[in-house]
């Protein structure tokens, strides 16, 4: 989710609508069998640009705790751009989901 709306001179019982932009389906096949941890990606148009859409927050079930999926090092992650807490949901495509981040989290992904 990147950002949460409401439009201009909406009618007060109009829900708020938010900006998400999507990632592949955790599944079974790409749960890392050390961390337990699921491998997503950003989707990813066929010009490289990332896939998002407006939708009713109503739709919203939750949100994911993703971290970005490094190997020995966070910079290993981009070449020339120093990835750090502030940039990496913006520079970094390929993460992991937290199943146990939280009971919701867990119940919904494990």
């Amino acid at each position: 989710m990147r950002l949460i709306f409401r439009r201009a001179k909406a009618p007060k019982e109009e829900r708020a609508l938010a900006y998400v932009q999507w990632f592949t389906n955790p599944t079974d096949s790409q749960q890392d069998d050390a961390s337990q941890l699921f491998k997503v990606d950003r989707k990813l148009n066929s010009e490289g640009q990332r896939i998002g859409e407006v939708i009713d927050m109503a739709n919203i079930i939750q949100s994911c705790p993703l971290t970005p999926r490094y190997g020995k090092k966070a910079d290993d992650l981009v070449s020339d751009v120093e990835i750090d807490g502030e940039n990496c949901l913006e520079e970094c495509n390929k993460f992991w989901v937290n199943c146990f981040h939280d009971q919701l989290a867990y119940q919904t992904l494990w």
